[in-house]
């Protein structure tokens, strides 16, 4: 199996979602947590900073896989997103942050 590794600036690089990114990174980092994007966004970023191909579409949302095996780091780490980053609680499911 092959993995290859994309740099957060590389991510960085597409002004849309940076500010986002910047503001996850700096919760991931606190609590030491490493990530997966997954779907769409994945994909852009394979095509562009890998291919450098721009993408045909750009989605709306960007989701992310975050493995942690504490519920109490999870919890610190949705407080942290939501009190200190500005994101906003979805009412409609308790994992989605806008």
């Amino acid at each position: 199996m092959s993995i290859y590794k994309i740099s957060f600036k590389q991510l960085q690089q597409q002004p849309v979602i940076s500010e986002m990114l910047t503001a996850l990174e700096n919760g991931l980092h606190k609590y030491n947590i490493d990530f997966y994007l997954v779907g769409a966004v994945a994909r852009d970023v394979w095509m562009t900073a890998i291919n450098d191909i721009p993408p045909s579409r750009v989605t709306g949302d960007i989701d992310f896989t975050v493995f942690i095996n504490d519920k109490n780091t999870y919890a610190d780490l949705r407080e942290y997103l939501i009190n200190v980053e500005g994101f906003i609680p979805y009412m409609g499911n308790g994992f989605v942050l806008k």
